[in-house]
């Protein structure tokens, strides 16, 4: 069971390391402890906004092993501002197409998917904005998920 867990952890790493080269304006991944996501295990990011002139893309993602059974995943997203102010918006990350196989990028027994859950946000302020990220799915624990994602892109002008 070691080894397995070592050698899923070995190619999770490698696979992060090839989607980091995608070119995204900010990501961040975080480990999910035992491939385990529980709901009180609310997943937090913090990213500098220095322009608040542009328009950004937000998007979630998920690493999962292929024998996640759900269609798709509902999570929270709060955003808190530099200031404290709070917004929470909920999404749901499709996991699966109508016919059950897997929509995103499939590697062995892992799957990477991104979704854009935000098409033109604004930031009105400077400064570091703390996302957290919750699985609201119904169940007290998800069992498969290995990482999950926030991703930040600037829209082109």
């Amino acid at each position: 069971m070691k080894n397995i867990f070592v050698n899923l952890t070995l190619f999770t790493v490698s696979l992060f390391l090839f989607s980091s080269c995608e070119g995204h304006f900010q990501q961040k991944w975080t480990d999910i402890p035992l491939l385990n996501w529980k709901q009180d295990n609310v997943v937090t990011n913090e990213i500098e906004i220095t322009d608040t002139e542009a328009s950004y893309q937000v998007g979630l993602g998920l690493r999962y092993l292929r024998y996640l059974s759900q269609k798709n995943v509902k999570v929270s997203l709060e955003t808190i501002s530099p200031s404290g102010k709070k917004s929470t918006e909920n999404y749901e990350i499709n996991l699966k197409d109508e016919n059950g196989d897997d929509i995103g990028e499939v590697m062995a027994e892992l799957v990477d998917i991104e979704q854009v859950v935000i098409k033109d946000k604004k930031f009105e302020e400077k400064g570091k904005y703390i996302f957290k990220i919750t699985q609201m799915t119904g169940e007290l624990e998800l069992e498969g998920i290995v990482e999950v994602g926030l991703i930040l892109d600037k829209n082109k002008m």
